[in-house]
């Protein structure tokens, strides 16, 4: 027993000491790494008679961001011709996950040990496109961390995973299909939070639950009791048929050492060590279907099951006077994909352009809700006349094929326009007389009637007057042309109404940031500058991807900062719609007026 507390001894009169030919390099696994993969920095202290050991300072790493860190520590006494060394070795172990391609400097970390500032040498690292992180398998990522053998891998993967469940697995272009994520868990969990969000690129997304904290419930799996927390729920909306691989989602989480023998992992450690791990759903593919051929003439994309209504007031008017036509279509389905319904073929009535409004709902876990259009319609005969039906032509996927609701026919009771009396007028005697007196005695000293020059109607002035009728014509005509393409050229009143609409939709966002209402005021910006560019650019709003409105503008010649910043202001709205904790009230003051530049920019070059 006197040997060990000896060299005990020894080892903490050394430890005391001051610290002696301190090291301090850091090290990667890697410096040639796929944008989807990982690399792991490793920043390594050694020194004689080292105490405690600070953390260290790291760079700005702007092109990673550190999804999981580890720390160890070693000591190496020696004894050499009667004297007693100990040299402490410290590692700090950083995993990183790349953000962006392209050749990057790791800088210098520095760390400050009993006053003295040491720091490592910069490490040039290459990121290229692709890697194992983007379509690697599910479970436990590939530990950045020292610490987890294989087997510690697979005793996690069978006790903790991260899991995605589709509602199906084959859908139609614009049909639905609901992504559930889970955490499932047999250990006491710490800091948990995402890695990384899927972009969900080529879909719609709505999100129909976040969790703010989790609610952990108890599941048998497989005979095994776990702690099940529901994550996210997502409906997306296909906008173009194939194979669509969705991105994985990623989360790092902390779990407890565990500090006796029997295993690696427990759920309780009396000194509070962990071990940071991140978790990747599995891999997800959705077939998607394009839709069948023979779409009816009127069928504009809609996808869903959808029923048709129509109401008219008032039903009795005089010929020429309003009457209020609202047409509502609601059903499940996309909202962004209902367009406006055939309008009727009648000459007896003249239909102008519809205001529409919108009233989205999620019932369980399917998005609907309704879209009106409000008609002004002028009567222009009299009689009983029938308001023609309203079609909605849509496609059906759970019965696979098109369908077309109509609106009943409306009877409208049309009386005939009041118009003025015809035929003189009759005087009494005593308005006779007056009439007569003012005729007669306007000027009855004519003689003394001054010489007023040039005649009235040889003026400027009236001669210019007489030119208004003609500019008011002019006006007219060219209003009335105006209104004529309204009608009749879609793309020209998408054009016009682009700037308005786009203004209407910023003004909601704009409550929306005030109320503190993050997710909302996000989809309504991404719903401002989609439906913006849809409309000025004449395509479905439904199916305009970031990668298609990137081809539209680039073929309109716009420049490639403009674009980037579209791009931009796409992706940030996608992310802070499923990550909303992460979105300040700055970066959402900052987005508005960024889009509000931007649709500005687009205005003057589409």
């Amino acid at each position: 027993m006197r040997i060990p507390i000896i060299i005990l001894a020894i080892f903490l009169l050394v430890s005391s000491a001051w610290a002696k030919d301190l090291t301090f390099v850091a090290t990667v696994d890697q410096t040639r790494v796929g944008l989807d993969g990982q690399i792991t920095l490793t920043l390594t202290v050694t020194g004689e008679g080292l105490g405690g050991v600070p953390d260290p300072k790291l760079p700005a790493l702007d092109a990673f961001v550190i999804v999981g860190t580890n720390s160890s520590s070693s000591t190496q006494i020696s004894f050499v011709n009667g004297a007693v060394t100990a040299t402490k070795t410290v590692e700090f172990i950083y995993a990183l996950r790349p953000t962006k391609t392209g050749t990057f400097t790791i800088g210098a970390a520095s760390i400050q040990v009993e006053g003295k500032v040491h720091t490592t040498d910069p490490i040039p690292v290459e990121v290229v496109p692709g890697g194992a992180g983007g379509g690697g398998r599910g479970g436990v990522a590939p530990p950045p961390q020292r610490g987890l053998s294989g087997q510690d891998v697979a005793e996690l993967e069978k006790n903790l995973f991260l899991e995605v469940t589709p509602d199906r697995r084959q859908v139609y272009v614009g049909e639905q299909v609901t992504l559930t994520y889970k955490l499932y868990t047999r250990y006491g969990l710490q800091n948990v939070q995402y890695s990384k969000t899927p972009a969900y690129t080529g879909f719609w997304a709505e999100a129909l639950f976040d969790a703010q904290q989790l609610d952990f419930r108890q599941e048998v799996r497989n005979g095994k009791a776990f702690n099940v927390a529901l994550l996210k729920r997502v409906a997306l909306f296909p906008a173009t048929a194939g194979d669509k691989t969705l991105d994985q989602m990623e989360l790092g989480c902390d779990i407890p050492v565990r500090s006796r023998p029997g295993g690696l992992f427990d759920d309780f450690d009396f000194f509070g060590r962990v071990q940071r791990v991140t978790l990747r759903s599995d891999p997800l593919t959705i077939e998607v279907l394009p839709l069948p051929a023979g779409a009816p003439a009127g069928f504009r994309g809609a996808v869903g099951s959808y029923a048709v209504t129509a109401s008219a007031t008032p039903r009795s008017v005089a010929e020429g006077d309003p009457i209020s036509v609202k047409v509502t279509v609601s059903g499940a389905g996309n909202l962004d994909a209902v367009t406006e319904p055939g309008r009727p073929e009648s000459r007896d009535f003249k239909v102008y352009d519809p205001k529409v409004s919108r009233s989205a709902q999620k019932t369980g876990n399917r998005i609907g809700g309704s879209k009106t259009f409000e008609y002004v319609v002028i009567p222009e005969r009299a009689g009983q006349v029938v308001l023609p039906a309203f079609e909605f032509v849509s496609f059906d996927p759970q019965r696979r094929q098109y369908a077309t609701a109509a609106t009943p026919p409306i009877p409208i009771s049309v009386s005939p326009a009041k118009r003025l009396a015809e035929g003189g007028f009759r005087l009494s005697r005593e308005e006779v007389t007056q009439v007569g007196r003012d005729i007669r005695y306007i000027k009855p000293d004519a003689e003394s009637l001054e010489d007023q020059g040039e005649a009235l109607y040889q003026g400027w002035g009236f001669l210019s007057l007489q030119a208004l009728p003609l500019l008011a014509l002019a006006g007219a005509l060219a209003y009335r042309r105006h209104l004529d393409r309204l009608r009749g050229d879609v793309a020209y009143a998408r054009r016009r109404r682009s700037r308005g609409e786009a203004a209407r939709r910023l003004r909601a966002a704009r409550q929306m940031l005030e109320g503190g209402q993050g997710p909302a005021f996000h989809a309504e910006v991404y719903r401002a500058l989609s439906q913006f560019l849809a409309d000025r650019l004449n395509v479905p709003a439904a199916g305009l991807t970031t990668d298609a409105v990137a081809r539209h503008l680039e073929d309109r010649q716009v420049e490639a900062e403009v674009v980037g910043q579209v791009q931009d202001i796409f992706e940030r709205c996608d992310f802070a719609r499923f990550a909303p904790s992460t979105v300040q009230n700055g970066e959402m003051e900052r987005l508005y007026e960024e889009t509000e530049a931007v649709i500005g920019a687009l205005e003057r070059k589409i």
